[in-house]
């Protein structure tokens, strides 16, 4: 099984980061090839589905597995591509002494054995790598940007806390 790991400290309030990680049908603007979410359930947690569909137009089913609020989730595949045996992540955000640290681990085996292996460690899994790293820096920026989400007030220069 490979176990792919990408975290990002994001200068926000825990309830922003968790407030916008969990807007899943604005996950596109942020998540790098999603092109629409549907969730099957509001709130979502434990035993709710989505859709994610992909810009190639293949349309996954998750379903959330493990959902502690302000905490993490944790999703399988329901759907997963023929050659994939297994797909599932498990996303969690934690206070740091300044930030937020959002950190999103995916767990996945390939099918067909060497030809899966080598395949994974030639281009599924550098792909992988590439696509959590752009897309917590997207939700980053978007989160660290964005006034409606509530982003954590700073005093001016010359004013105390």
């Amino acid at each position: 099984m490979t176990v792919i790991r990408s975290q990002i400290e994001v200068d926000c309030t825990l309830a922003d980061a968790w407030a916008f990680l969990v807007d899943f049908e604005r996950m596109p603007e942020w998540f790098l090839g999603e092109k629409h979410v549907t969730v099957y359930a509001t709130p979502p947690g434990a035993g709710t589905e989505r859709d994610v569909t992909l810009f190639i137009g293949h349309t996954f089913r998750e379903r959330f597995v493990e959902w502690e609020e302000r905490r993490h989730f944790r999703l399988v595949v329901l759907n997963p591509p023929r050659f994939v045996r297994q797909w599932e992540a498990y996303v969690s955000v934690r206070p740091t002494e300044h930030a937020v640290r959002v950190c999103w681990i995916l767990r996945y085996s390939f099918a067909f054995h060497t030809l899966g292996r080598l395949f994974d460690a030639c281009v599924a899994a550098p792909v992988i790598r590439f696509v959590l790293s752009v897309s917590l820096s997207r939700f980053k920026a978007i989160v660290e940007r964005n006034g409606a989400i509530g982003r954590r007030q700073r005093p001016s220069v010359g004013q105390g806390r």
